[in-house]
């Protein structure tokens, strides 16, 4: 693999669509948004519409957002997963009559 730098990309981005998969559960939306993203860096690659240390340097900050499993843009009071996973800081209810 060594120097064959579709079978490193392929390697990259196996990798992050596998800890996107694993973790989407936690947060389906902010997942959705990365699997986008990373379906994009794929095509560019592919088309060649980036170069190669380009498409390193996208591949690295989305694994790096990948990983943090959160948008910096997220609520501070969803600071769960199951939170984040259903969108909401609390439970609400209905009464029943």
């Amino acid at each position: 693999m060594k120097g064959n730098r579709n079978a490193i990309a392929e390697t990259i981005e196996n990798n992050v669509r596998r800890r996107i998969i694993k973790e989407r559960l936690s947060d389906p939306a902010y997942y959705e948004k990365m699997a986008t993203l990373l379906d994009e860096i794929i095509a560019a690659r592919k088309t060649k519409a980036i170069a190669y240390e380009q498409y390193l340097k996208r591949i690295a900050e989305l694994s790096k957002k990948v990983q943090a499993g959160q948008s910096e843009e997220t609520p501070e009071n969803l600071n769960t997963p199951g939170k984040r996973a259903f969108g909401t800081t609390s439970v609400k209810t209905k009464r029943w009559r």
